[in-house]
């Protein structure tokens, strides 16, 4: 992960973003109904933007090079710590520059990192059940991050993820989004296929009803 930061100093305050969502919607923590780790959120969105090609891929052998001189001590830690500070002196001199009406315009590689996370929830579908790639596979010992995950736990989070998508198309902001992620109803019930239809031909009757008696023209909505 520090590679890709140090390289698309962008991706940090998508990353801190999309933690502290999994944070605030409960999918993260130490709870009994929590079955997702940060990690996880971490990896979905590097392998969501190496996919996308928002990011370049780096090459296995050269991470587990990074990683072993870490180990050795060949990187000390005052090094990485001055590599890390460079990072966030960065994105702070760009803030620093602008105003309220011309926000920072934060970009990893060529794309906007508004542009980034709203397509991140768009396409929740096509990130569990896309193909992981080199050196994903290797550290998560997976090929799809669906597999990592239970069936529930992967539901919740695509619920959770499509929710996300919604609020961010609604109102644009990610605030809104953090706040109502902390005032959503926490217990999600999962239905039944037999539920589910039965609930949608009870609202086909109500609407043939209603729409007897008063003349309005029902609109069937399907998904």
């Amino acid at each position: 992960m520090a590679n890709y930061v140090k390289t698309y100093p962008g991706l940090l305050p998508i990353l801190r973003l999309i933690s502290q969502w999994g944070h605030d919607s409960l999918l993260t923590g130490h709870g009994d109904r929590s079955g997702t780790n940060t990690t996880l959120l971490v990896f979905l969105v590097l392998v969501f933007c190496v996919n996308q090609r928002f990011i370049r891929n780096f090459n296995e052998d050269n991470v587990w090079a990074a990683c072993l001189d870490i180990s050795d001590g060949t990187v000390s830690d005052n090094q990485m710590y001055l590599e890390w500070e460079q990072v966030i002196h960065n994105l702070n001199a760009l803030s620093a520059t602008c105003t309220v009406k011309q926000p920072p315009v934060l970009k990893v590689g060529d794309a906007q990192i508004g542009e980034i996370l709203f397509s991140f929830f768009r396409k929740y579908n096509f990130i569990l059940d896309a193909e992981v790639h080199q050196p994903f596979s290797t550290f998560l010992g997976a090929n799809h991050l669906s597999e990592i995950l239970d069936p529930e736990r992967v539901c919740l989070l695509r619920e959770h993820m499509q929710r996300a998508f919604h609020i961010l198309a609604l109102h644009g902001n990610v605030r809104v989004l953090l706040s109502l992620s902390k005032s959503e109803v926490r217990r999600v019930i999962f239905l039944t296929k037999a539920l589910s239809f039965t609930m949608m031909g009870s609202e086909s009757h109500n609407a043939r009803i209603l729409s007897k008696r008063t003349g309005a023209k029902v609109i069937k909505s399907t998904f």
